[in-house]
This record gives C-alpha cells, structure tokens and sequence, in this order.
C-alpha cells in the first residue's frame, strides 16, 4: 500500500522505561477528539466486506473453531458468520503490512476476539477518516485500530471497553534541533487529519501551523521531503520511525490518559456485549497479556490493570 507498509519491521517492539523514553519527560495530558459520521444500515442489509469501498481489497485468515470455555455470544453482524473489519495498515504496532499481510497488536487482539465468537474476519484497508465514516455507516462491522475513546465519537459509534492505554510522540530531523521545551511557534507540524494529535496541536501548539495528511505514509514523506518540520503521531509509531530513518530524533513524548477502544455502530449491542465478553475472557486467562508482550516491552498499561484487577492475576 505505502512505503510505511511495506517494509521490513523484524522483531521491532514499542518501548519506554520509567514513564520517560530517550530522555524526554512525558506530560501528562487528555486530548478531545472530534470527529465523527452518519447513519446506519439495517443488519443483513449491508453488502458483503469484499464489495466494500476501500483502498485495497480484503484479506481474509483462515477460519478457526472457537476457544472460548463456554458458548461464544451470540452476535449480529453485516454477513452472517462474517468479521468485516476496518484497518488502516500504517499504524504501527497495532496494525500495518507483513509479507503482504495485516499484523499487529490490534490485528492479534482481533484475530482472537473473532475466533472465539465463532467468526471469520476479513480486513479491509481504509483511512482514518474512511473508518470514522464506514462504521457508523455500517460499511464495517468493527475497526482493528489504535483509536482514541472521545465524548465526540461515542455520540456516533459504540466502542468496546478499553484495550489500551498510550501516548503521543513528536519527531523530527535531527538538524532542526528542537527540543521538548519548544512551542513549535512558526513552525509546520504534520499529523494525520482528525488524530487524537490533531485536537492537542490545535489546544497546545497554537503558534504552529498544523499540515495534515491522509495517512502516515504522506506525513513521515513531507517530514523527510523538508516541507514539514516535524510529525506527531502515536508514541509507538515514533519507534519504528526513529528505527527507519536514521536522520530523525525523538523531540518529546506526551503520556496520555485517554483510552483506545475498537468502534462499532451504535445499532450493534450484541456485537458490542460479545467482544466485551470476550476481551473480559482474554484478561483473566492470560491471552491478552501473551499478545501484549509480543508487541510492547513496556509494561501493561496501569490503568488497564486497575481496571482489570484478573489482568494483573493473569500477568503474574
């Protein structure tokens, strides 16, 4: 698909130590997030994933029996015993392009959640914006991304219960010697249109000028091409970056306490009720922890544990 997608990304996992990363302190911070889309379609009603509007065509893994202890619940979905599930596959680690395939920690958590409900998903590539757009609309039963849980977006689509919590990054050339004290006055900041990054720009760095662009891919290219002066995107996307282009450097890194959640339609609840039920199971039996630890060397999110008091059982 991009650039981004297709490289070679090894073993390369997200880290941070202490609640500093590279030296830099992180600030605490919440950032609102507004945007959002329209109606829905009636279930059943809605065409097959594989016919649906997208940057590329889905793929699809192969199906496997249920794991879960006892009967998985039943859900509703656009095709009967189908997962049509959005990606944007330039959102490392949680899901991007291997060997011509969807991986990631978003992309595992799914494959499990989907096994146990008895499902088969098939990913298709979209934008951020195609995704906030497709699954109100019902185009997409679910996304696999790293999106943040906003007041906004819930007004429009339901969301599971949080899988994750982060933070942000900002990088930049090395050369432009910036630093985590800067305001970013006069300066041109790349993001991604309606990002968790996008709403805190605008609030924090109100003397920049925000440039925004469809993907990643487009921005890290602007960064790189001289006509930005720096990118802010999620904070585990900043360490693939850093580990690709040896002539970026880690200006600052923002801790965040603003959950990530996988959106679904609001005309959804079963769905909504099963992957819940689901990501309870994969909490207490040490599933989700396993996966965890395949994508992050930092350890689990805290607030996660306080929230999921069987994750800490079943992390220790």
């Amino acid at each position: 698909m991009s650039s981004f997608a297709s490289r070679s990304v090894g073993s390369a996992k997200s880290s941070w130590h202490g609640g500093r990363w590279a030296g830099v302190t992180i600030a605490t911070v919440s950032a609102i997030v507004v945007t959002a889309c329209s109606s829905s379609n009636t279930t059943g009603s809605s065409p097959d994933a594989s016919s649906l509007s997208s940057n590329s065509a889905p793929t699809t893994p192969t199906a496997a029996p249920s794991s879960s202890s006892s009967a998985a619940p039943e859900v509703k979905t656009i095709s009967e015993g189908k997962l049509a599930v959005a990606v944007q596959s330039d959102q490392f680690p949680f899901d991007f392009i291997k060997d011509g395939k969807e991986v990631g920690f978003s992309i595992d958590l799914m494959n499990e959640i989907a096994k146990r409900l008895g499902l088969q998903p098939s990913y298709t590539t979209t934008s951020l914006d195609g995704l906030l757009a497709g699954v109100p609309a019902k185009q997409y039963d679910i996304a696999a991304v790293g999106l943040s849980i906003k007041p906004a977006r819930q007004k429009v689509m339901a969301f599971s219960d949080p899988y994750y919590y982060g933070y942000y990054g900002i990088i930049a050339k090395k050369s432009a010697n910036l630093s985590a004290d800067t305001d970013f006055a006069g300066k041109v900041i790349a993001l991604v249109s309606g990002s968790a990054q996008d709403t805190y720009a605008q609030q924090h760095y109100p003397k920049s000028q925000i440039k925004r662009f469809e993907g990643q891919p487009q921005a890290i290219a602007a960064l790189e091409g001289g006509q930005v002066d720096a990118f802010f995107v999620g904070g585990p996307d900043t360490m693939q970056y850093l580990q690709q282009y040896a002539d970026l450097a880690l200006v600052t890194t923002i801790q965040t306490s603003t959950p990530n959640g996988f959106p679904m339609s609001l005309d959804d609840p079963s769905l909504v009720a099963g992957v819940n039920t689901e990501l309870d199971a994969m909490y207490a039996d040490g599933t989700y922890t396993k996966i965890y630890k395949q994508w992050f060397d930092q350890p689990l999110p805290p607030k996660l544990v306080q929230e999921h008091p069987t994750l800490a059982s079943a992390a220790g």
